[in-house]
């Protein structure tokens, strides 16, 4: 974030080469830059100037760290999620019913690994994208699990929430299999389906 006494702008910058100038608490004076609309891009053609220190009213700074870093959101309901606008950061609860095997995926020429797994609450269902080392994380169908800090995108005219840099998992207990759904594995997923004794894969496919 950058901030003056008349208020604060997001920055984002492609050029790790400036990383040292744009340092917490610097003072800089920027040329070459992208504006937009509410924040600005720095590029490798963006001059980074060092420049004489002058205060910042801290309650400027305070309100910039907050819109950097938002409060963790409380629990909701996934149909309230489901309601909400995109790229707001939420929190879920709710038990995992489908756990798919991670993937890679090229993202900006690179390959990154992802996981797809599907919480249930009440009757409502969301798919959970877990990114990078989220996508290893120790969780599995039976699981009640909490994930803080999840961003809400669309794919497919589908909602559907995706880990951050800021996510967390966290498996608050286990439901034991004898009290809940069948689960077996297809096509490198893990189904946890309706209550059954003694039916088959088939029968749960069908």
């Amino acid at each position: 974030m950058l901030c003056d006494n008349t208020g604060f702008m997001r920055a984002t910058s492609f050029d790790g080469q400036k990383s040292g100038a744009l340092k917490d608490g610097a003072t800089v004076t920027l040329k070459n830059y992208i504006p937009k609309s509410d924040s600005i891009i720095i590029t490798t053609k963006t001059k980074v100037f060092q420049s004489p220190h002058f205060p910042i009213d801290q309650s400027i700074i305070d309100e910039a760290i907050s819109a950097l870093r938002p409060a963790t959101p409380p629990p909701a309901d996934i149909s309230s999620i489901k309601s909400s606008p995109v790229k707001t950061l939420h929190t879920v609860q709710g038990t995992i019913i489908q756990d798919e095997s991670p993937r890679q995926v090229m993202v900006k020429g690179s390959p990154v690994a992802v996981r797809t797994i599907t919480i249930q609450q009440k009757r409502d269902t969301i798919k959970l994208s877990l990114w990078k080392e989220h996508s290893s994380e120790d969780v599995k169908p039976g699981d009640w699990l909490t994930a803080k800090n999840m961003v809400l995108s669309e794919y497919q005219k589908e909602k559907q929430l995706s880990s951050t840099s800021r996510t967390t998992l966290e498996v608050l207990f286990v439901i034991g299999l004898d009290e809940v759904e069948t689960m077996y594995i297809h096509d490198g997923i893990c189904m946890y389906g309706c209550t059954c004794l003694g039916c088959t894969p088939n029968d749960m496919e069908q």
